[in-house]
């Protein structure tokens, strides 16, 4: 069932900003839908670039922001950890292809630019407590902000999915691994 429920949702992450896009606002290339999303052609130097900046600033504010709840007593991390020890490799396969893509489309690339890097991090923070941890809402919040901020600088998706995919992808060696 909570697979169901997780294909409707990158359904919804996908199709809703297309449909805001080609019926409301009547673009009807989705060359242009794409180029508003921030799907756009890039110098390698400046994916490369900017993709290092952003997964940096991820890693390390995410590391800061652990410290930091460890330090006040706080450490619910364990529920994120359960959660994906759990998952079949080929579910942490597609989160890691699919849905950082769909996050990137849907939170940077379409709320962005309609409500806002703040609100768009807000949602996205909303968007992960199903893992029941306070510090991944707040971390996600957080986090949010720095690929919105990042995604307004540069307005190219590409950098920030592979960024994003890098940080998703160590969190989860860390976890099977460590």
């Amino acid at each position: 069932m909570k697979s169901i429920i997780d294909f409707i949702i990158d359904f919804f992450l996908l199709l809703f900003p297309i449909y805001f896009l080609f019926i409301l606002n009547r673009k009807i290339k989705f060359r242009d839908i794409l180029a508003d999303f921030g799907i756009k052609k890039i110098s390698f130097k400046s994916f490369f670039k900017h993709f290092i900046i952003v997964f940096l600033l991820l890693f390390f504010i995410s590391l800061l922001i652990n410290f930091i709840f460890v330090v006040i007593g706080i450490s619910d991390l364990n529920l994120v950890t359960n959660t994906l020890e759990s998952l079949s490799p080929f579910v942490i396969i597609y989160l890691l292809v699919v849905r950082v893509f769909l996050e990137e489309w849907f939170f940077r690339g379409f709320l962005v630019s309609k409500l806002g890097i703040l609100a768009s991090a807000l949602i996205f923070s909303l968007a992960h407590f199903g893992y029941g941890s306070y510090v991944e809402v707040f971390g996600a919040f957080v986090l949010g902000l720095v690929l919105a901020y990042y995604y307004k600088k540069i307005n190219n998706l590409w950098p920030l999915y592979a960024a994003h995919f890098a940080y998703n992808a160590i969190v989860i060696l860390f976890i099977t691994f460590g």
